[in-house]
């Protein structure tokens, strides 16, 4: 198969010689869309609104810390709170939720509490990194003779392989068992 600007990441990945070429481009994302946050896109008004909605977890916020541009990272920041704290009001001046009946088993939650577990589970970095792995996944199985052939799978992304082979060709959220397909960020270095 000829090399095209999509295959060029899985390339480079299963020509490294490392020990796990998925797990080479997810660390490739990962710096890639560290780069991508604390570069000049903060200033763009779309990226700016996904950050304030989204945030970012712990993790990736620590290495953005770490970047060199900590006043665009307090920028984002101070919006993302800002926006957090207007959307936070509006849902507490709607009031607790309602009662579920006498015999109720599930009362609802009051909008803040799911706005904040929404809130703790959601990373803009997180997001962007998931979207390009399953590309490139999908990627790997189109030249799968090649993946056969090259480079070897740790026993973490060989688990993942299947459930997201079935993810990008049926739903992207979730497979056909009607589990959430997630991918992990700290990759067991075990070789099969």
């Amino acid at each position: 198969m000829a090399e095209q600007i999509y295959t060029i990441p899985v390339n480079d990945a299963f020509d490294s010689g490392c020990e796990c070429p998925m797990c080479q481009m997810q660390k490739d994302l990962e710096r890639n869309a560290i780069e991508y946050t604390m570069g000049p896109s903060y200033m763009e008004d779309d990226n700016r609104a996904m950050t304030d909605k989204l945030g970012f977890c712990s993790h990736h916020l620590r290495m953005l810390y770490q970047e060199k541009n900590r006043l665009g990272l307090a920028l984002m920041m101070n919006t993302h709170m800002n926006k957090t704290i207007q959307d936070m009001r509006a849902l507490a001046a709607k009031g607790p939720a309602a009662k579920a009946g006498l015999f109720g088993k599930n009362t609802p939650n009051a909008p803040v509490v799911d706005y904040i577990e929404n809130m703790e589970k959601s990373c803009f970095i997180c997001g962007r990194m998931d979207d390009m792995f399953v590309r490139y996944v999908d990627t790997i199985f189109h030249m799968e003779k090649r993946f056969r052939v090259q480079g070897q799978i740790c026993y973490e992304q060989r688990l993942l392989y299947i459930p997201l082979r079935n993810t990008v060709q049926d739903r992207p959220e979730q497979t056909e068992q009607g589990t959430v397909c997630a991918v992990h960020r700290n990759p067991q270095q075990g070789i099969l």
